[in-house]
């Protein structure tokens, strides 16, 4: 596990600052439109971002992509709520 963590830190440490900067700028933002696109954006971010990661793992699966949109619909779903 710890060997993992160390060979993919980049990318956690990536995947969590873009979301609390986006979640920064959402509570900042007035234009209700720019904060609806700015938070779809960020969950297409996150499905293409697993995606990839898993393509480049060489371990995807239909079973993790559907995780990955599940996911995305919560973090869709979270972050509207947060920012509303």
């Amino acid at each position: 596990m710890i060997a993992f963590v160390a060979t993919h830190l980049t990318q956690f440490v990536l995947l969590t600052v873009i979301f609390l900067t986006s979640l920064m700028v959402l509570t900042d933002m007035a234009n209700l439109t720019s904060k609806l696109a700015l938070v779809v954006l960020m969950a297409v971010l996150y499905l293409l971002f697993g995606v990839a990661h898993h393509v480049q793992e060489k371990n995807l699966s239909s079973s993790l992509v559907l995780e990955y949109l599940v996911i995305s619909v919560m973090l869709l779903w979270a972050m509207l709520a947060l920012s509303f």
